[in-house]
């Protein structure tokens, strides 16, 4: 006999050989799997994909009734092999922890030899044989929490060398026990008060219950919560105990596994204003701020919002963007979170002020800071700083200055010897407009605005529009300035060779050494100021001589000029020519150790008539030494190579 299965038809055909496929007969079976019982120890399940054939060496009653009659399965009672006269009912079903998921049934059968059991759920969408039971009881020890069980029973007989069976009974539905919730924390949120918060895994539970014990003996169910709860506040703690908290989801079939987690009931930090706000560089407006901790907690982390918007806070206040063109009222708030599981958090108005300078000056906001609304000083502006890349940028050792497309200029860092070019702060985070050119003793007039400006030490120095040089900050020991009669000054000073502030005109660079300042004027004569990089001597505004002397002295021209410490360097048709002290051969030639006149950069030979350094388009010095770009974007250095500033991958000098 050939048995074979396609789809959900039950092919059966006598093997015998004087029979064909023409001669069988075709069973519809509606199950989706057909138990085969072959004989007392032998079942084969077909499924729609597999050919199954079987030689039978004898076919009983029982057999041949069975494959009568594969639809209903039911008892062929006239072969002598009958059915189990009824199956399984009242099926009932009951969760034990620890042990599994127990079964009971009742039966009317008084033929049944034992029952099979069969499970289908979420994670096993077919129906599968999970044992077999010989009394009206079954352990299923395979469950899994938070999981929905279906479970249908058949009854079995065996006789005559043949078992036969009931058909299943209606699945019966079973919900495990929901799981343990996921990530249960705890943390004090304010005084008497702790937060509770977990992740809720679940799918079939109804439920959470919380119990809170003081550890002295004392358990308090805070609550049965709704399915997918997912955090309680407890409001009725004291600070300083340690509570341990119980999370248990449950439902009908009883309760889950339990979450715990302990927290002392701590006082937040008490958050205070401290320095007042001020609007830094880019714009971005600063809130500063002190927190004192509860016993055993310290600083965690904090953010910072700015009018709706997060950003990142610091153990003393937090930094934050705005618009340049912010006024009128900006809501903060700073959130501090503690190691104590401790969140404190500080609110305030600001009031932002915008002149038509462009300047942010101070303004009262509240009367009371304690209620967190009090004054706030918002520095000098940010001085016009949108997005917009500068004109031109020089940074010092301690302040750097800009100098915007639009002309303004904009600087900020220490302002100890008035570099920053604004009298009334020691120093500033907040990029502030150095003061006109009419400064007496205050900012007055309209800020400042140039074309160029470079900053090195206690100097810097700029171009106005109209092409004249002027200087602030320091003049050191040099007259930087320009000026014997002013050691010091925090706005802008005009550079008037002789008191004639016509003579130094049609300036179109400028640069600032450790101790002396260079320009590139009309016609592109260079001049210098401050210590005479050759005689070191003080020297008030003059040409630099090719040859001769000042007055009436061949007057050195070039395109660019730059100052280190004690030598100056220039770039002249694409030639470097270099003159002062030669310290570190920052000539290109240890062959002389000082030159009054600028004498041209070798890169072989010495003397007129050696091989010049040539095609460059841009120059700049440090204290002794150089580098230069050449036209094709390279860049050759020479001079000190202390620290390795030439690029050579060593540190020996050049």
């Amino acid at each position: 006999m050939k048995i074979r299965r396609t789809g959900e038809r039950l092919w059966v055909t006598n093997n015998a050989p004087e029979l064909d496929w023409n001669q069988s007969r075709r069973y519809e079976n509606t199950s989706p799997n057909v138990l085969l019982m072959l004989t007392s120890d032998q079942r084969h399940m077909l499924n729609s994909s597999a050919v199954f054939v079987v030689a039978f060496t004898a076919i009983s009653a029982c057999d041949t009734a069975f494959l009568q009659d594969v639809e209903t399965r039911r008892e062929a009672t006239d072969r002598g092999c009958p059915a189990p006269n009824d199956g399984a009912n009242d099926i009932a079903a009951s969760v034990e922890s620890g042990v599994g998921l127990t079964l009971t049934w009742t039966t009317n059968a008084t033929n049944a030899d034992s029952f099979v059991i069969e499970r289908q759920s979420s994670r096993e969408p077919t129906w599968g044989e999970i044992g077999v039971a010989t009394a009206l009881t079954f352990t299923d020890t395979r469950v899994l929490p938070n999981e929905q069980y279906r479970y249908r029973i058949s009854a079995l007989r065996e006789a005559g060398g043949s078992t036969c069976a009931t058909p299943a009974s209606e699945p019966v539905v079973v919900r495990t026990v929901p799981a343990v919730a996921d990530a249960f924390t705890a943390r004090g949120t304010a005084v008497g008060a702790i937060r509770l918060e977990w992740d809720d895994p679940n799918l079939f539970e109804d439920g959470y219950r919380l119990t809170r014990n003081d550890g002295a003996g004392n358990v308090t169910v805070l609550g049965e919560l709704a399915a997918n709860s997912t955090a309680l506040a407890d409001s009725g703690v004291t600070p300083g105990m340690i509570y341990t908290y119980t999370l248990v989801a449950f439902n009908a079939s009883g309760d889950g596994a339990a979450a715990s987690t302990s927290q002392r009931a701590v006082t937040p930090a008490s958050l205070s204003w401290t320095t007042p706000p001020v609007i830094g560089p880019q714009c971005t407006l600063e809130v500063y701020g002190s927190a004192t901790y509860d016993s055993g907690a310290s600083f965690a982390s904090s953010i910072g919002i700015i009018n709706g918007t997060e950003t990142p806070g610091t153990p003393t206040g937090f930094t934050g963007a705005i618009a340049p063109t912010t006024s009128g009222a900006v809501l903060t708030e700073w959130t501090v979170d503690d190691t104590a599981g401790g969140r404190a958090s500080l609110s305030r108005t600001l009031e932002i002020v915008q002149t038509p300078t462009s300047r942010t000056r101070r303004r009262i906001a509240a009367p009371n800071e304690l209620a967190g609304e009090g004054f706030q000083a918002l520095q000098p502006t940010c001085a016009d700083c949108g997005t917009t890349p500068p004109a031109s940028i020089s940074a010092a050792v301690d302040y750097t200055c800009q100098v915007k497309n639009n002309g303004r200029v904009a600087c900020w860092g220490s302002n100890s010897t008035n570099q920053l070019g604004h009298g009334d702060v020691t120093q500033s985070y907040v990029a502030v407009r150095p003061c006109a050119l009419d400064g007496s003793g205050v900012c007055a007039g309209a800020p400042l605005e140039l074309a160029n400006v470079d900053a090195r030490e206690d100097t810097a120095c700029g171009i106005t529009s109209e092409g004249r040089a002027v200087c602030w900050g320091s003049a050191g020991s040099y007259e930087m300035l320009g000026r014997s009669d002013i050691t010091e000054s925090f706005a802008a000073v005009p550079i008037c060779p002789n008191g004639d502030c016509s003579a130094l005109s049609g300036v179109t660079q400028i640069a600032v050494g450790n101790s002396a300042v260079c320009a590139v004027a009309a016609g592109n004569q260079v001049w210098c100021w401050g210590r005479d990089v050759f005689t070191l001597s003080t020297q008030s505004p003059q040409p630099v001589c090719e040859s001769g002397t000042y007055p009436g002295c061949t007057v050195f021209t070039a395109d660019q000029v730059d100052v280190g410490d004690d030598v100056a360097c220039a770039r002249r048709g694409g030639n470097v020519w270099c003159w002062g002290q030669n310290n570190n051969a920052i000539f290109g030639t240890d062959a002389v150790a000082e030159s009054k006149y600028p004498r041209p950069v070798c890169v072989s030979g010495t003397g007129p008539g050696c091989t010049r350094l040539a095609d460059t388009t841009d120059l700049k010095l440090g204290d002794d030494f150089a580098c230069a770009r050449k036209s094709a974007g390279t860049l050759v250095c020479w001079g000190s190579n202390g620290s390795g500033q030439l690029g050579t991958g060593s540190m020996a000098g050049n």
